[in-house]
């Protein structure tokens, strides 16, 4: 089959799963609900979501840059665009099940950049694994920074509440 139609075809199914998706939550709405959800889109300040959308894919951007120096180490030289594209595709998967966005970033750029499957989880398992101090270290540092602020919720809302 031709590449450019395979990829007509792919996109249509998936636009076609989506609006199904969109459509199946739209039909049970009552009619003052529907009404609500248009009240709503006319009062939202899009500016905000102006700015969410360059920062979003931003990150997504730099989350791909960095799981890319782990596998530059390994002597592989994957591309960008490609690092992007597996990071946006686990997130796509992480949606149908969670955590299968691991497995399926790595088989991505295992499939376009000939890179071994193990080596590319055992960089998302280091990814993980550094995520998991750093959230450490964050955590502890506000503990102790704002230590006097949570012993005085403590005192003033916990504690009272467990005495009765």
């Amino acid at each position: 089959m031709n590449p450019k139609l395979k990829n007509i075809i792919s996109l249509t199914i998936s636009l076609g799963i989506g609006f199904f998706f969109i459509w199946l939550s739209l039909i049970k709405l009552t009619p003052d609900q529907k009404k609500d959800i248009i009240i709503a889109i006319r009062n939202a300040n899009f500016w905000w979501v102006a700015l969410a959308i360059p920062l979003g894919i931003l990150s997504h951007f730099l989350r791909a840059i960095r799981w890319k120096m782990l596998i530059e180490t390994m002597g592989y030289k994957p591309r960008n665009s490609n690092m992007f594209f597996a990071v946006m595709i686990g997130y796509f998967s992480n949606n149908l099940v969670p955590r299968l966005g691991e497995v399926t970033r790595c088989a991505a750029l295992a499939k376009t950049d000939k890179i071994p499957v193990e080596k590319l989880f055992g960089t998302v398992f280091i990814e993980r694994v550094i995520d998991l101090i750093i959230t450490m270290i964050v955590t502890v540092f506000i503990f102790v920074s704002q230590f006097d602020l949570l012993n005085g919720f403590l005192n003033d809302t916990i504690y009272p509440m467990l005495g009765s």
